[in-house]
């Protein structure tokens, strides 16, 4: 059993979040078109409740007037649309084995659309029911997963993860699954937290999984917040996104599988060192990003091959890169590469990771050659990895190097830990739990200068994309 250690941390009262799990106390209902965010956890308690299960066939809509309890695992389906409005709370029943999700199925589509200061949650029970003594756990809530009909990896279709007990079509991909631009609906300004389930080995509610999902659908302003697996998870499709925020997920922040194909611009994934950090074998196996090909055989020469294409993205561990928790795992890696994935990450930041850059089953030829921005697809331009002596390693051969870029300026910028670097401006490692503030002038955008062109990167390359974010508005938990 993974030993929940940020709870001495978590919960606890912080002044600068805008949604607290600790002040619980009945407080008047917001004036129409307020902000809910003030109001928090201890408005949403005083709703009524309405317990929602089974299968939704029609065109449904959660109000935000209302706190809905999913009971076990509720379907959307027969081409129906759930609407949900902005400043709606949702949370899961506590089922052991079998707790509240949502799964929106093929066909069928979620229109999820908060404001910046109205968001929708997802969240755990313990925040709406009027106990001060009771406090959320990562797997009170189950998930949100999406399924699609674009195409995959799989050869035939394959049954989702983290289903059981539930009688609806639960495959994705095979032969038929060909639709690039299928729609799932939209999701915008939605925050899921305190998510996940694991049943057993490779069997797992994620915070938010998509399954063969379309590049019809909308993804856009989402953040998944200590869940107990992954924090976003993309088995295959084409579904592009902006704006995510992966916070203290138990295993990795961001994961590809299955011949996910999508563009991601504008992403941050942040661990904290006193979360509970997942293992495989006794070793660690938490990593800021972990990308697959396929797990199920075949997974070299299975099309179409894996390949995000990320952009803007500020992937941070913890601040001494070697730190464990109690259970005595600590991080993985900063990215890590399997079985022969293709994969493209540009104006990127990686930090306080043991390692940047895991290649697994590679040969040991090839490691050299990615200096040149190009191997077997992979392509890792204009970022920096601050605060590594070697950031890039070969798993079979536990060779290391230091990239410089080679050709046209291209590669990567490797800095030590001692190195305040001025590109960077800050120290590494920079994240603070206590302290941690990506909306304030405390951070300063980063920059790699190529020649004579500069090349912003992070998250936050410019001002434009700061305000972007609108994490200062409060719909993100920080």
């Amino acid at each position: 059993m993974k030993t929940m250690n940020f709870l001495k941390l978590s919960f606890v009262c912080f002044a600068t979040l805008a949604v607290t799990a600790c002040k619980k106390e009945t407080v008047q209902k917001p004036l129409a078109n307020e902000s809910t965010l003030a109001y928090g956890s201890s408005y949403a308690a005083t709703l009524p409740k309405k317990e929602v299960s089974g299968n939704l066939t029609v065109n449904t809509t959660f109000d935000a007037d209302t706190v809905y309890t999913l009971s076990g695992i509720v379907t959307v389906s027969n081409n129906a649309t759930l609407t949900i409005e902005a400043g709606t709370t949702i949370v899961g029943t506590n089922s052991v084995g079998n707790p509240g999700s949502l799964i929106i199925t093929k066909g069928a589509k979620i229109n999820a659309v908060g404001t910046s200061t109205n968001p929708i949650v997802f969240t755990s029970y313990t925040l709406v029911d009027n106990n001060p003594s009771t406090n959320p756990t990562p797997g009170d809530f189950g998930g949100v997963v999406l399924m699609g009909d674009a195409p995959t990896n799989r050869s035939t279709a394959v049954t989702i993860e983290g289903v059981s007990g539930v009688s609806f079509d639960n495959t994705y991909g095979g032969a038929s699954s060909t639709d690039a631009t299928d729609n799932s609906g939209t999701m915008k300004y939605v925050r899921i937290e305190y998510a996940g389930y694991i049943i057993g080995v490779a069997n797992e509610l994620n915070a938010l999984t998509c399954y063969a999902v379309g590049s019809g659908t909308r993804l856009s302003y989402i953040e998944t917040y200590y869940g107990a697996d992954d924090g976003f998870e993309f088995f295959g499709g084409t579904v592009n996104a902006s704006y995510l925020l992966a916070v203290g997920n138990d295993d990795d922040q961001f994961d590809f599988d299955h011949g996910y194909t999508g563009t991601i611009n504008y992403g941050i994934a942040v661990n904290d060192p006193y979360a509970t950090h997942s293992g495989s074998s006794g070793s660690p196996d938490s990593n800021g990003m972990e990308i697959d090909n396929n797990n199920d055989g075949g997974g070299w020469v299975a099309t179409p091959k894996t390949r995000p294409n990320l952009n803007y993205f500020s992937v941070i561990g913890n601040t001494r890169a070697g730190l464990t928790n109690s259970s005595n795992i600590g991080l993985g890696f900063g990215i890590k590469l399997r079985r022969g994935t293709h994969f493209q990450m540009k104006n990127s930041i990686v930090t306080g990771y043991p390692r940047a850059l895991q290649l697994e089953d590679l040969a040991g030829a090839d490691i050299a050659t990615i200096k040149a921005g190009n191997i077997r697809n992979v392509e890792v331009a204009f970022n920096t990895f601050q605060g590594f002596d070697y950031a890039i390693y070969n798993k079979s051969t536990t060779a290391a190097v230091t990239p410089v870029g080679a050709t046209n300026g291209q590669g990567i910028k490797v800095y030590t830990a001692t190195d305040a670097n001025a590109n960077i401006r800050y120290n590494q490692p920079w994240f603070n739990r206590k302290g941690f503030d990506l909306a304030v002038s405390t951070f300063t955008v980063a920059k790699y200068q190529v020649g004579a062109t500069t090349r912003y990167q992070g998250a936050f390359p410019d001002a434009a994309a700061k305000t972007a974010w609108a994490l200062n508005a409060g719909w993100a938990r920080l």
